[in-house]
């Protein structure tokens, strides 16, 4: 069985850097990797929704027009 790993450089969603194991039907933690969850065969039934219910997804603009990122 070959394993697979995933590691996050600093970004919006996990604060600094690190390296876990995916297995088969993890959420590596980016909503936007869910677009593909509706496909057949998905191993994920986890929608963007769902996770916008327990984090803050952040819509809010700031004076210039940009999305304000959740670390701001």
């Amino acid at each position: 069985m070959e394993k697979c790993f995933f590691i996050e450089n600093q970004g919006d969603w996990v604060g600094s850097g690190g390296i876990w194991q995916v297995k088969k039907g993890d959420f590596t933690g980016h909503p936007g990797g869910l677009r593909w969850t509706s496909m057949p065969n998905s191993p994920l039934d986890l929608t963007i929704a769902q996770v916008h219910q327990k984090i803050d997804p952040r819509f809010e603009k700031d004076e210039d027009g940009e999305r304000v990122k959740p670390g701001r």
